[in-house]
């Protein structure tokens, strides 16, 4: 009985150790799923420098806007639209003044650049922050000169584009809480105890073999 016993405690203490590798062991890579849209690779976005972005500059800066362009003064409302946009690109009614103050200006690539933004964050705003972070990547990767759905990048779009993408990063870190730093995960903060079920286990199995070849 007890060569019995013997048996089946070595085959436990196999089976302990197959688990404890298999904890130790890294998660499988899930290969990326084939197709034709593959989604650009998530690489760090342009980082501005703090204050970059402020909704109430911003604001105050598109009613500025409005009245220099009122008053006819197009080159001074350009100038404050373009101002409102960066500092909160996601202000659809800054696009359209910006738009507005170029066509007014008789200046169509300007206003083509800014129907062209509008509309994309106009459709970004109703998007996961991360999934607009990912299509304003992709346009500020293009080479100059590409084609785009309704203009041609040019350094001044892709640069737009590069803005916008750390506009809605930003936005991003805010909402799934990325910039508060991490606590220690369980095994940092109790790196042992992995181990102590592994012998608590093992004694648990010597024990009951133990009694077994007493009795």
């Amino acid at each position: 009985m007890f060569e019995g016993w013997k048996g089946r405690w070595v085959a436990g203490l196999g089976v302990v150790a197959m688990l404890s590798a298999c904890a130790d062991a890294p998660p499988p890579k899930v290969a990326a799923a084939s197709g034709r849209h593959v989604s650009p690779a998530s690489v760090p976005a342009p980082v501005l420098p703090e204050g970059s972005f402020d909704r109430d500059r911003a604001k105050q800066a598109l009613t500025a806007a409005l009245a220099a362009r009122q008053a006819g003064q197009l080159p001074e409302a350009r100038r404050l639209a373009e101002a409102a946009v960066d500092a909160w690109p996601a202000d659809l009614d800054a696009w359209a003044a910006l738009a507005d103050i170029c066509q007014a200006a008789d200046d169509q690539n300007c206003r083509r650049q800014a129907d062209f933004f509008k509309a994309k964050v106009d459709y970004a705003n109703t998007l996961p922050a991360r999934s607009a972070v990912l299509g304003f990547q992709t346009i500020a990767e293009e080479p100059v000169g590409t084609a785009g759905s309704a203009i041609t990048y040019d350094r001044k779009s892709l640069d737009t584009a590069s803005r916008l993408w750390a506009f809605y990063n930003v936005q991003d870190l805010r909402q799934d809480g990325r910039q508060v730093p991490p606590g220690p995960s369980f095994s940092e903060e109790y790196p042992y105890l992995p181990a102590i079920l592994v012998v608590g286990v093992i004694a648990g199995v010597l024990t009951t073999a133990n009694s077994m070849a007493g009795k």
